[in-house]
């Protein structure tokens, strides 16, 4: 039995794969009848159609059927140990990251890796995704962001990580490469042969805290600052505070 759609048949409302007709458009130049389509996909994108191709099994989907297939069966899992406290997974090139055992089922099936700012992510929905974003969904339209609380990017432990304000997560921040006191905020002046403490309280305002021979007491006069400015939840130094009896 000859199964093939025949090329004057309406096509309106049927379904082919992914792809719903939902409108005769005419004929193309070999008058052949055309279609409008949409696909079933997340971006429902819409594509012209004729007849042959629907009826020979060539067009299901608006390409994305093929993409998806062709990620699937390259896609790479992750190694997980769930022998310990918590669950530590494993990169392609054997770097460590963690988590919290009862978020396994959510993450198992994604391939994990570092991105540039060492950060764990993943590609989802044609999208990179970061591995804590997803595991502290974000219900607070407020806190728009997610913070690594003691800055250890491969620690994904709900315990490790808050939501925050875009402010609050740039005062969170590590020491850039080029600092070469060790002291966030803290920097010799070549032509004043001083240290410098500054802070930067509010956006885009530097504020100039003093200038110092002793990289000591230009280091309490920052860490101070940041208690003051920024408390001790969100101090990017908290952790020098006892060394230096910051109260």
């Amino acid at each position: 039995m000859d199964l093939r759609i025949n090329k004057n048949v309406d096509l309106v409302g049927k379904i082919f794969g992914r792809l719903t007709v939902l409108e005769h458009v005419g004929k193309d130049k070999n008058n052949n009848n055309i279609w409008l389509c949409e696909c079933s996909c997340s971006e429902h994108n819409r594509i012209i159609v004729p007849t042959k191709e629907l009826n020979n099994g060539h067009a299901k989907s608006c390409s994305c059927l093929s993409r998806d297939m062709a990620r699937e069966r390259f896609k790479k899992y992750n190694k997980y140990n769930l022998n310990g406290e918590y669950g530590i997974g494993y990169t392609f090139d054997d770097r460590e990251f963690w988590f919290d055992k009862d978020d396994y089922e959510k993450i198992k099936n994604c391939y994990w890796f570092f991105d540039k700012k060492g950060y764990v992510v993943t590609n989802m929905e044609d999208t990179v995704k970061s591995l804590h974003q997803i595991i502290l969904n974000n219900p607070n339209k407020i806190y728009n962001e997610v913070d690594h609380k003691d800055r250890i990017k491969m620690d994904n432990r709900k315990e490790s990580l808050r939501y925050s304000t875009a402010v609050e997560n740039r005062r969170n921040a590590s020491k850039r490469s080029n600092n070469t006191s060790g002291v966030i905020g803290v920097y010799w002046h070549k032509i004043n042969l001083k240290w410098i403490a500054q802070i930067v309280p509010y956006k885009g305002k530097t504020k100039n805290l003093g200038s110092f021979d002793d990289i000591e007491e230009a280091t309490i006069c920052r860490l101070k600052a940041e208690l003051k400015y920024f408390g001790n939840e969100y101090a990017p130094q908290r952790h020098l505070f006892e060394q230096y009896g910051i109260i």
